[in-house]
């Protein structure tokens, strides 16, 4: 019996996301499963690396976030891979409609922190909505950051430890 591939749509908020995700979306699609990419409008119009990446992808503004949330359920994806940059409000509102559509979350942090900031509100320094837009899990790059998430509110529960697949891809 053939295992099932995977439909998985990763959504790249910023640069770091952009170097983290690469190598694993390059390993899913090697590994036959479905995967789409979404990257930030403001990334794509601000970075020359975007042009050579050896995989498609759509760019992620306003309008193709409301054709997401409008497709049927049988075309959202089955996992949605999202890296959150600070200050990333459309990434925070995919996790938040995903989650809302029962779709499993992941976000890998290429860093040590910080992490609140990307999953809540923030304005002039103070949250609001602390967490609102936490994903299931927190892929952090090793104990360090784990202590970190966790001193900043994320829930062990939800965070694994994942390496920097960046620095893996040399």
């Amino acid at each position: 019996m053939v295992k099932p591939l995977l439909k998985i749509c990763c959504i790249v908020g910023d640069l770091g996301g952009l170097n983290t995700l690469k190598p694993i979306i390059k390993h899913l699609k090697k590994n036959g499963h479905d995967v789409s990419v979404m990257i930030n409008e403001m990334l794509v119009t601000s970075n020359n690396q975007i042009e050579n990446l050896g995989f498609k992808y759509l760019i992620l503004n306003q309008k193709t976030y409301d054709q997401f949330f409008q497709m049927s359920l049988e075309q959202l994806p089955d996992i949605l891979v999202v890296t959150v940059s600070r200050s990333g409000d459309l990434e925070k509102k995919i996790i938040q409609m995903a989650k809302i559509n029962k779709i499993p979350t992941v976000s890998p942090i290429e860093n040590w922190g910080p992490f609140a900031g990307r999953f809540s509100d923030s304005k002039n320094g103070k949250y609001k909505n602390f967490m609102a837009y936490l994903p299931d899990h927190v892929l952090v790059v090793d104990e360090i950051a784990r202590a970190n998430a966790m001193a900043e509110g994320v829930p062990d529960s939800c965070i694994s430890i994942a390496g920097s697949t960046h620095l893996e891809d040399f």
